[in-house]
Protein backbone atom coordinates (compact mmCIF):
# COMPACT_ATOMS: atom_id res chain seq x y z
CA UNK A 1 0.00 0.00 0.00
CA UNK A 2 1.55 3.58 -0.93
CA UNK A 3 1.54 6.60 1.43
CA UNK A 4 -2.21 7.93 2.20
CA UNK A 5 -3.31 10.44 0.13
CA UNK A 6 -4.70 13.55 2.27
CA UNK A 7 -6.39 16.54 1.20
CA UNK A 8 -6.70 19.17 3.50
CA UNK A 9 -8.55 22.64 2.60
CA UNK A 10 -12.46 23.95 3.19
CA UNK A 11 -15.30 24.53 1.70
CA UNK A 12 -15.93 27.43 -0.28
CA UNK A 13 -18.74 29.58 -1.38
CA UNK A 14 -19.33 29.39 -5.75
CA UNK A 15 -18.68 33.01 -6.63
CA UNK A 16 -16.89 34.81 -9.47
CA UNK A 17 -13.56 35.09 -10.95
CA UNK A 18 -11.90 37.28 -8.50
CA UNK A 19 -12.08 35.20 -5.15
CA UNK A 20 -11.23 32.82 -7.14
CA UNK A 21 -7.98 34.29 -9.05
CA UNK A 22 -6.96 35.37 -5.32
CA UNK A 23 -7.21 31.62 -3.59
CA UNK A 24 -4.81 30.56 -7.00
CA UNK A 25 -2.29 33.35 -6.05
CA UNK A 26 -2.18 31.89 -2.36
CA UNK A 27 -1.13 28.48 -3.41
CA UNK A 28 -4.87 27.05 -3.02
CA UNK A 29 -7.66 25.71 -6.37
CA UNK A 30 -10.76 25.68 -6.35
CA UNK A 31 -12.43 22.58 -7.02
CA UNK A 32 -15.93 20.24 -6.58
CA UNK A 33 -16.46 17.25 -5.23
CA UNK A 34 -19.29 15.23 -6.43
CA UNK A 35 -20.96 12.10 -7.17
CA UNK A 36 -22.67 10.94 -3.26
CA UNK A 37 -25.92 12.91 -4.61
CA UNK A 38 -24.32 16.46 -3.16
CA UNK A 39 -21.82 18.84 -4.39
CA UNK A 40 -19.55 20.80 -2.73
CA UNK A 41 -17.41 23.37 -3.81
CA UNK A 42 -14.23 23.21 -1.99
CA UNK A 43 -10.57 25.03 -2.00
CA UNK A 44 -7.44 22.89 -1.67
CA UNK A 45 -3.90 23.45 -1.19
CA UNK A 46 -2.05 23.23 -5.56
CA UNK A 47 0.94 21.59 -3.53
CA UNK A 48 -1.31 18.61 -1.81
CA UNK A 49 -3.13 18.00 -5.54
CA UNK A 50 0.28 17.63 -7.32
CA UNK A 51 1.73 15.33 -4.29
CA UNK A 52 -0.94 12.92 -5.02
CA UNK A 53 -0.78 13.47 -9.27
CA UNK A 54 2.54 12.72 -8.93
CA UNK A 55 2.33 9.80 -6.99
CA UNK A 56 2.90 6.14 -7.93
CA UNK A 57 -0.86 5.66 -7.96
CA UNK A 58 -1.45 9.07 -9.30
CA UNK A 59 -5.12 9.98 -10.19
CA UNK A 60 -6.09 6.03 -8.79
CA UNK A 61 -5.02 7.54 -5.50
CA UNK A 62 -7.99 7.09 -2.88
CA UNK A 63 -7.82 10.51 -1.26
CA UNK A 64 -9.21 11.25 2.31
CA UNK A 65 -10.57 14.67 2.63
CA UNK A 66 -10.63 16.72 5.86
CA UNK A 67 -12.38 19.94 4.82
CA UNK A 68 -13.19 22.96 7.69
CA UNK A 69 -16.45 23.64 7.48
CA UNK A 70 -17.17 20.50 6.37
CA UNK A 71 -20.26 18.09 7.86
CA UNK A 72 -18.05 14.92 7.31
CA UNK A 73 -15.18 14.73 9.27
CA UNK A 74 -14.17 12.98 6.26
CA UNK A 75 -14.61 12.18 2.75
CA UNK A 76 -12.76 9.25 0.13
CA UNK A 77 -12.86 10.68 -3.51
CA UNK A 78 -10.47 10.19 -6.55
CA UNK A 79 -9.47 13.31 -9.22
CA UNK A 80 -11.44 12.62 -11.54
CA UNK A 81 -10.03 16.07 -13.95
CA UNK A 82 -7.61 18.90 -13.80
CA UNK A 83 -8.12 21.98 -15.50
CA UNK A 84 -4.86 23.95 -16.55
CA UNK A 85 -4.30 27.32 -18.07
CA UNK A 86 -3.32 26.71 -21.39
CA UNK A 87 -0.57 29.22 -21.36
CA UNK A 88 0.97 29.63 -17.67
CA UNK A 89 0.32 25.51 -16.94
CA UNK A 90 -0.83 26.87 -13.52
CA UNK A 91 -3.64 24.70 -12.50
CA UNK A 92 -7.25 26.21 -11.92
CA UNK A 93 -9.46 23.86 -11.28
CA UNK A 94 -9.53 20.20 -10.04
CA UNK A 95 -12.58 17.66 -10.17
CA UNK A 96 -12.96 15.50 -7.17
CA UNK A 97 -15.40 12.09 -7.63
CA UNK A 98 -16.45 10.97 -3.98
CA UNK A 99 -16.20 7.14 -3.13
CA UNK A 100 -18.39 4.29 -1.51
CA UNK A 101 -15.18 2.31 -0.68
CA UNK A 102 -17.64 -0.85 -0.65
CA UNK A 103 -18.59 -0.28 -4.69
CA UNK A 104 -16.33 -0.64 -7.62
CA UNK A 105 -15.31 2.06 -9.69
CA UNK A 106 -14.17 1.74 -13.46
CA UNK A 107 -10.41 3.29 -14.31
CA UNK A 108 -8.13 2.57 -17.08
CA UNK A 109 -4.53 1.42 -15.87
CA UNK A 110 -1.43 1.45 -17.43
CA UNK A 111 0.60 -1.42 -18.45
CA UNK A 112 4.55 -1.64 -17.76
CA UNK A 113 7.21 -3.49 -19.14
CA UNK A 114 10.46 -4.74 -17.41
CA UNK A 115 12.99 -6.64 -18.86
CA UNK A 116 14.51 -7.10 -22.43
CA UNK A 117 12.70 -10.08 -24.15
CA UNK A 118 15.21 -12.94 -25.13
CA UNK A 119 12.82 -12.93 -28.33
CA UNK A 120 14.12 -9.51 -29.19
CA UNK A 121 17.60 -9.41 -27.87
CA UNK A 122 18.91 -13.06 -29.22
CA UNK A 123 16.53 -14.08 -31.92
CA UNK A 124 16.51 -10.53 -33.87
CA UNK A 125 12.62 -10.12 -33.49
CA UNK A 126 10.64 -6.89 -32.79
CA UNK A 127 8.57 -6.25 -29.71
CA UNK A 128 4.17 -5.27 -31.17
CA UNK A 129 2.81 -3.77 -27.93
CA UNK A 130 -0.49 -2.23 -29.21
CA UNK A 131 -2.54 -2.08 -25.67
CA UNK A 132 -0.07 0.27 -23.24
CA UNK A 133 -3.29 0.70 -20.56
CA UNK A 134 -6.01 -1.66 -19.44
CA UNK A 135 -10.01 -0.93 -18.20
CA UNK A 136 -11.14 -2.38 -14.93
CA UNK A 137 -13.57 -2.67 -12.36
CA UNK A 138 -12.51 -2.92 -9.09
CA UNK A 139 -13.51 -1.34 -5.64
CA UNK A 140 -11.47 1.49 -5.35
CA UNK A 141 -8.62 0.34 -2.64
CA UNK A 142 -8.61 -2.96 -5.04
CA UNK A 143 -7.19 -0.38 -7.68
CA UNK A 144 -3.48 -1.37 -8.75
CA UNK A 145 -1.40 1.81 -10.05
CA UNK A 146 -0.45 0.27 -12.77
CA UNK A 147 0.08 -3.68 -14.30
CA UNK A 148 4.20 -4.52 -14.65
CA UNK A 149 4.68 -7.93 -17.37
CA UNK A 150 8.15 -9.16 -17.26
CA UNK A 151 8.59 -9.83 -20.59
CA UNK A 152 12.64 -11.27 -20.12
CA UNK A 153 11.63 -14.54 -21.15
CA UNK A 154 8.50 -13.91 -23.88
CA UNK A 155 10.33 -15.54 -27.43
CA UNK A 156 9.59 -15.02 -30.91
CA UNK A 157 5.64 -16.05 -31.67
CA UNK A 158 4.40 -15.29 -28.20
CA UNK A 159 2.12 -13.28 -27.04
CA UNK A 160 0.48 -12.05 -23.81
CA UNK A 161 -3.22 -11.88 -22.86
CA UNK A 162 -5.05 -9.59 -20.77
CA UNK A 163 -5.81 -13.32 -19.13
CA UNK A 164 -1.59 -13.20 -18.34
CA UNK A 165 -1.65 -10.95 -16.26
CA UNK A 166 -2.49 -12.49 -12.99
CA UNK A 167 -4.84 -9.60 -11.89
CA UNK A 168 -7.15 -10.08 -8.41
CA UNK A 169 -9.88 -11.25 -7.87
CA UNK A 170 -11.96 -8.34 -7.43
CA UNK A 171 -10.34 -6.20 -10.34
CA UNK A 172 -12.19 -7.18 -13.12
CA UNK A 173 -10.75 -6.48 -16.94
CA UNK A 174 -13.09 -4.49 -18.88
CA UNK A 175 -12.24 -6.43 -22.48
CA UNK A 176 -12.06 -10.07 -23.31
CA UNK A 177 -9.63 -12.12 -21.34
CA UNK A 178 -8.30 -13.02 -24.78
CA UNK A 179 -6.87 -10.08 -25.53
CA UNK A 180 -3.68 -10.22 -26.56
CA UNK A 181 -1.44 -7.33 -24.87
CA UNK A 182 2.09 -7.22 -26.46
CA UNK A 183 4.22 -10.23 -28.32
CA UNK A 184 7.18 -10.75 -29.84
CA UNK A 185 7.25 -10.92 -33.92
CA UNK A 186 9.93 -11.47 -36.50
CA UNK A 187 10.25 -8.37 -38.82
CA UNK A 188 8.64 -8.19 -42.52
CA UNK A 189 10.62 -10.43 -44.98
CA UNK A 190 13.32 -11.82 -42.24
CA UNK A 191 13.60 -15.27 -41.12
CA UNK A 192 13.87 -17.26 -38.04
CA UNK A 193 16.69 -19.07 -36.54
CA UNK A 194 17.80 -22.08 -38.15
CA UNK A 195 15.16 -21.29 -41.22
CA UNK A 196 17.46 -22.38 -44.08
CA UNK A 197 18.01 -19.15 -46.68
CA UNK A 198 17.24 -19.78 -50.39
Amino acid sequence: MSEKAVLTGSLRTPGRKGPARRLRAAGQVPGVIYGMGETLSVTVPVKEVLKVVESDAGFLSVITTRLDGDKKKERFVMIKQLDVHPITDQLVHVDLLELDLDKPVTATIDIRLTGVSRGVKEQGGKLNFPRRSLPVMAPPRSLPPFVTIDITNLGIDSWVTVADLGLAADVIPQVDPSLRILGVQMPRGAKKEGEAAK
